[in-house]
């Protein structure tokens, strides 16, 4: 009986020690999460706003029923998840995943999580003219990134909105919304420039086989998407010229900023230097400078 006793002890804590180790994948995915003391699979799916059965379809070694604190989930679709193809008669394209950056290089990689966590390009130091900065353009985010090493934070008021987009049919993940240039000492006649995957060298979006990114201070915009398939059509490289309005077509709502005098001169300026050109292509589409300040609703930096 003494036996059967300590086997029974021995065997409870074994399984103890499985259960509180079980961690997601490492570099697979994301966004996880540290279960804590009392913590189900419905409430931390509450939480991240998802499913339990999607908190088990991204964590496929891992079982609800055997929850225990410190396990390490994960809260959002791996990079690796697979997919399955819809089946169709029509005539249609084939559309291929490109693969997916596994790396995630210091300084150089964006993440696209929500309107409020989020990264994107930016000339390395303040002032800097955006075109000229395509190929030495560093990280910054809303906050620190686990996926985003080496990343600076954004300047205080640079970002005055922000609008999330995750396109499960098409695959994308895109944000566009307002900026205040001068937050960052940017040019007002700055017309903006193109980052992707080819400049700044070995840039990645976290998670996705391609992605474009446009900041444009005469514009007072910026918008960033991030692609895994059919990327020359969601992350064209070859359209700059277009702007963002007219190559990631979202919501640029958001405050305004009343430039003063400088923004009267910045239209005026406009003018005469709209067909100036840059690393990619001169800008064309129209120019707004946006004015006013309130806080874009639920925006919180």
């Amino acid at each position: 009986m003494k036996f059967l006793y300590i086997l029974s002890a021995s065997v409870l804590l074994h399984q103890a020690a499985v259960r509180a180790s079980y961690q997601a994948t490492a570099g697979s995915c994301p966004n996880t999460y540290e279960a804590q003391a009392g913590d189900t699979c419905p409430s931390i799916a509450t939480k991240f706003k998802t499913t339990t059965n999607s908190l088990e379809a991204w964590n496929p070694n891992f079982d609800c029923s055997s929850l225990a604190a410190n396990d390490i989930l994960c809260i959002s679709a791996p990079y690796n998840l697979p997919t399955t193809a819809a089946s169709s008669t029509a005539a249609s394209a084939t559309t291929s995943a490109a693969p997916i950056p596994t790396a995630h290089p210091h300084g150089m990689t964006i993440t696209l999580n929500s309107e409020k966590e989020f990264c994107m390009f930016l000339p390395p130091k303040a002032g800097g003219d955006v075109a000229s900065s395509e190929k030495t353009a560093r990280t910054f985010c809303t906050s620190k990134q686990k996926n985003a090493p080496g990343a600076k934070l954004f300047p205080d008021g640079l970002i005055l909105s922000s609008h999330f987009v995750h396109n499960k049919t098409a695959d994308y993940v895109q944000i566009t919304g307002l900026l205040n240039p001068t937050a960052y000492n940017m040019s007002l006649k700055d017309e903006g420039g193109q980052f992707d995957v080819k400049s700044p060298h070995g840039a990645v979006c976290a998670g996705y086989s391609a992605f474009l990114a446009i900041v444009e201070p005469a514009q007072g915009d910026y918008c960033i998407r991030c692609c895994n398939t059919n990327t020359k059509e969601l992350c064209t490289t070859g359209r700059s010229q277009d702007g963002c309005w007219n190559l990631i077509k979202g919501n640029y709502s958001g405050p305004k900023v009343n430039y003063g005098k400088s923004s009267a001169h910045a239209k005026a300026s406009h003018k005469k230097t709209s067909s100036v050109k840059h690393s990619h292509k001169k800008t064309t589409h129209k120019t707004t400078h946006h004015a006013a300040a309130t806080p874009a609703p639920g925006y919180v930096m």
